[in-house]
């Protein structure tokens, strides 16, 4: 069978340095010569944007080597990082059933292509596989044998690809009446949990909008969040290397979605204390699909469970908090939310 090469989709705006590293990490990859490049140059929005939107330009200007194509597209108003990158997906599914799609702001291991497109054929058939991540939360995974292992609860989009056939398919299943069903069903409720406190308890506050990121009217957003709360409601996965091939360098206060963390080292390595920038890369040069069939997914999540870990406390209330609007229903609960946060 001829392998497919799926194409990479990178929106970008202003962040030339992001852009750059971003670019170069890629040009090293050897499967790169393989692989078409898409690239949505934004227009600014605001006078701020202007500097790194020229640098930017006349990057691209210059021209990109070893890719088997680049194809540019240019925005004579802005967009959007949203439509930027709907847009760029569209071009490439004209000739792709498949896409790579990343941030400006990853860095990327020299293996990075080749992990993407081996797991991209490895899965395709697989309907329980909803997507690829290139990024491994800075978990200990000693007890992982193979090299790639899956989650049901976690979705991470940095660097990830999947198949446009299984996201056309996810975005018509992510709705909101689907969240409201599942959010209602105390057995899946408690499935939730068990599977992984800390995405339970995003997934209670996001529910009664004490935190954003979920549901904006009556649409779900397109965002890491209701991917995994998409999956573990659907029984989809995401297959993660064991080796991060990704390194996000946007919590430095420039990016959109990211804000700037505070590392503190004296501190135990957490999701809410960790520096991005510190993230380990896979040096090898090649990749070689081996898959975790040893643990259970449930031991694969406890496992995660260890970098997401939250205090007793925040549970107990995100419980309490459930449990309410259970008896008083979600737009009370939301109102009375929004009320108390107010005082």
């Amino acid at each position: 069978m001829e392998r497919k090469y799926a194409p990479v989709i990178i929106p970008t705006l202003c962040r030339f340095e992001h852009f750059k590293r971003c670019v170069e990490s890629l040009q090293r990859n050897a499967w790169a010569k393989y692989t078409d490049l898409y690239i949505g140059l934004d227009f600014p929005a605001k006078e701020s944007h202007f500097d790194g939107y020229y640098k930017i330009k006349a990057y691209l200007k210059g021209g990109i080597d070893g890719f088997s194509n680049v194809v540019v597209i240019e925005h004579g108003k802005n967009k959007g990082s949203l439509e930027n990158s709907k847009i760029l997906r569209r071009t490439a599914a004209e000739k792709y059933d498949r896409f790579i799609f990343s941030e400006d702001d990853n860095e990327f291991s020299a293996n990075y292509l080749e992990y993407m497109n081996k797991c991209l054929d490895e899965y395709e058939e697989d309907e329980s596989i909803l997507a690829v991540s290139g990024y491994k939360y800075p978990f200990h995974s000693d007890r992982i044998r193979g090299t790639v292992f899956t989650s049901n609860v976690y979705f991470a989009a940095f660097g990830y690809g999947s198949w446009n056939r299984k996201m056309v398919k996810a975005h018509e299943e992510m709705t909101v009446e689907l969240f409201r069903t599942r959010y209602k069903n105390l057995k899946f409720m408690r499935f939730f949990y068990k599977q992984g406190a800390n995405q339970y308890c995003n997934f209670v506050k996001a529910m009664l909008g004490y935190i954003p990121g979920l549901i904006e009217g009556d649409r779900v957003l397109p965002y890491d969040l209701p991917y995994g709360c998409y999956m573990i409601a659907q029984g989809k996965k995401m297959i993660f290397p064991t080796i991060s091939k990704v390194k996000n360098w946007g919590y430095d206060g420039s990016g959109e979605h990211c804000d700037s963390l505070v590392y503190d080292k004296e501190k135990p390595i957490t999701h809410r204390n960790f520096g991005m920038e510190c993230q380990e890369l896979d040096e090898n040069k090649g990749f070689e699909l081996v898959e975790e069939r040893e643990l259970s997914q449930q031991e694969l999540n406890d496992i995660i469970s260890e970098f997401f870990a939250i205090p007793g406390k925040e549970i107990v209330r995100t419980k309490a908090a459930y449990y309410l609007s259970r008896v008083i229903g979600i737009k009370r609960m939301r109102k009375l939310i929004q009320k108390v946060r107010r005082k």
